[in-house]
């Protein structure tokens, strides 16, 4: 069983590292500086190799029922160009009146890689709910690298 998450700001963005492999502190300090100043940072070496349904299930157990998304850092975040975390929706199908709505938001997954540089953008965007999760998804697959970057500007 992992640690249970708490304490998460409103409008923070949640972020779980999940490896916690020797030698890859470096990446986590680097990814750390990327981001913005609005995230709640997990770093228990309790959570490592979390499965993204083990996230999940925390963050939506805190006491508001947790953010819109959350990102894993993940070996790929901590050592990849950029820090790509895997971005992960926390909408579940019980919590949509309608299947067909569920659907759509999942439409281009429930996942997503993610740079560290984006977290702010992504998380201020679904927490207002100016753009939805599928947005930044499709974006993210029509990348050659599979990854939704910052928005230029």
């Amino acid at each position: 069983m992992r640690p249970p998450v708490a304490d998460i700001g409103e409008h923070d963005a949640l972020i779980v590292r999940t490896d916690h492999t020797d030698g890859h502190e470096p990446g986590w300090r680097a990814l750390c500086a990327a981001l913005g100043a609005d995230v709640h940072l997990v770093d228990d070496p309790a959570w490592a190799d979390a499965a993204p349904a083990e996230a999940v299930a925390a963050a939506r157990a805190t006491a508001d029922g947790g953010p819109n998304v959350l990102f894993l850092a993940d070996r790929t975040a901590l050592t990849g160009p950029g820090h790509p975390l895997l971005a992960v929706t926390t909408l579940l199908p019980e919590d949509c009146a309608e299947p067909a709505w569920y659907a759509q938001e999942i439409e281009h997954g429930s996942e997503f890689r993610a740079l560290a540089a984006a977290v702010e953008e992504i998380n201020a965007n679904l927490s207002i709910g100016s753009l939805g999760f599928e947005e930044f998804a499709a974006e993210a697959r029509r990348d050659p690298q599979g990854c939704y970057r910052p928005a230029a500007g």
